[in-house]
């Protein structure tokens, strides 16, 4: 039997990921049902899995659903599995 790991009703913080590697390697995400949806009408929830900060996942065997806003509103947003990204989109200001 899998282990079912749920999105809270709020997401906190700019990741909102139910689950995130980030920065530690050799990790591994195993039978798991991990399930939405988030609890707002947009952008309340935006990654099932989320690994960044060069950590590094195997990620094998799971059920990943439901990663979408509750309720649909049309927001396009909700990606199951999230390895990486080279720019986070980080605000530079001029003169700093």
């Amino acid at each position: 039997m899998e282990a079912v790991i749920k999105a809270p009703a709020v997401m906190l913080g700019p990741t909102k990921s139910i689950m995130r590697v980030n920065g530690a390697t050799g990790v591994t995400i195993l039978a798991f049902t991990i399930t939405g949806p988030g609890g707002g009408p947009c952008d309340a929830l935006e990654y099932g899995v989320r690994v960044d900060g060069g950590g590094s996942a195997d990620i094998l065997g799971n059920h990943i659903t439901q990663i979408r806003d509750e309720p649909f509103s049309g927001c396009q947003n909700g990606v199951a599995i999230r390895v990486g990204r080279q720019f986070e989109g980080l605000l530079v200001r001029p003169g700093l």
